[in-house]
Formats: C-alpha cells, structure tokens, sequence
C-alpha cells in the first residue's frame, strides 16, 4: 500500500508540474491508499492481542477483515488486483477459525500435556 502511495504521489506531481493542475483522481488515489493503509494498521494492531486469548472468535479482530473487504472487494471491477486483499483475508479468517483454540480445548490439551509429561519422566499419573 506504501508503494500505491509513493506512485500515486509522484504522478500526481509530475501531472501538476506539467499541466499545473491537481484533478480528483489522484487525489481519490491517495486517499484510497491511506483509507486501506489505515485500516490495514488498525487489523494489526488486533491480531497479537487475538493470538494471545483463549477465545476463538475475536470480534474486533473480524469486523477489521471485514472492514477492508467491504473496501477492497469493489475495486476488483476496476482492476482485477483488487480482490487479492479479500481472497487473503476470507483465506486468514477461515483459517484462524479452524486453528484457533477455544478455551475448553486449550485446557483440555494442556492438561494432556501435563500427563504425558509426567509418563516420560516415570511418575505416578493419578
């Protein structure tokens, strides 16, 4: 997105360094640009503290991926480039669904854990 920006920018000055004029389309460009750059951030920002709960559905966290997609996905009728940030993004929710933990099963599975940790040292499991 940085370099949707910095193309963008240099366009924009060499169109009014030429005709000496700045016309909306650069400037829905640029604004593009940061509008998804932002939220792109904002998505960021959720995903350690996403990682490191036990639940798997973490609200803010989706309604980000949804966010950008209901951005994003329009584009791909102007360009076909646009839907690459939807198809990764429905890829990342459907995949942090089926990997992410519950609670139940994180306890689940670390008290299975605790178990065959002891069996391998040898100890009385109860």
């Amino acid at each position: 997105m940085l370099l949707h920006i910095v193309q963008n920018a240099y366009r924009a000055y060499v169109s009014v360094v030429e005709n000496n004029v700045f016309n909306f389309y650069f400037y829905s460009l640029q604004l593009f640009g940061f509008v998804v750059g932002y939220q792109s951030f904002l998505l960021l920002k959720s995903c350690p503290r996403h990682v490191a709960e036990d639940r798997r559905f973490n609200r803010k966290l989706f309604l980000n991926i949804a966010l950008i997609v209901l951005t994003t996905l329009p584009t791909f009728v102007f360009t076909p480039i646009g839907i690459i940030p939807s198809c990764v993004l429905l890829i990342t929710f459907i995949m942090s669904i089926s990997t992410h933990r519950s609670a139940g099963a994180a306890n689940h599975f670390s008290k299975q854990d605790q178990r065959i940790e002891v069996r391998q040292r040898g100890e009385l499991v109860s």
